[in-house]
């Protein structure tokens, strides 16, 4: 695979207010590598661009340009360590303030996307119902499952879109 660069022009920088996440994992040189090379949206069901600078690794939402997630990898003996993890606190660009599901969908991202893992979706606490889930990590990740066919009200529609497609 070749390296994503950064694209130029449509990317929004970092945000000025961001929390750190605090994701400790480590990976093989290998899996570093795969990481490093990043993710370039293909299609309309992309929703993230990931690219790699300088050792630390940019997840952008690919149609807002909006920076959600950075992370610093670090070499250390024959693998490579998250050392640093950061998110977005910037309302205008993502409203999720829960540091604990942010961990887990970097986490996912990094599995599903990246690596090309199968893992299981992070649903937040106090989302359930008929179709939500399934609808949430089609929006979030961009990847579908059987639950977004079950069909979800414009009520939570609405929420979804507040909360990832901020422009």
């Amino acid at each position: 695979m070749t390296r994503v660069t950064k694209p130029e022009g449509a990317l929004l920088p970092a945000p000025a207010r961001f929390v750190p996440l605090g994701l400790g994992r480590r990976f093989s040189e290998a899996e570093a590598a795969q990481i490093a090379d990043g993710f370039r949206p293909e299609v309309v069901e992309d929703k993230w661009l990931v690219y790699s600078e300088d050792g630390w690794i940019y997840f952008h939402r690919s149609w807002t340009g909006a920076l959600i997630y950075w992370l610093r990898l670090e070499a250390s003996g024959d693998g490579a360590t998250i050392e640093e993890s950061y998110a977005s606190r910037d309302p205008a660009q993502y409203s999720w303030t829960d540091d604990r599901y942010d961990r887990e969908l970097l986490s996912f991202l990094i599995d599903s996307l990246l690596l090309k893992r199968e893992a299981k979706f992070p649903v937040p606490r106090g989302i359930g119902g008929k179709g939500l889930p399934g609808l949430l990590q089609h929006h979030v990740a961009g990847t579908g499952c059987a639950e977004k066919e079950a069909g979800v009200g414009g009520k939570q529609r609405s929420w979804l879109a507040r909360l990832f497609d901020k422009k």
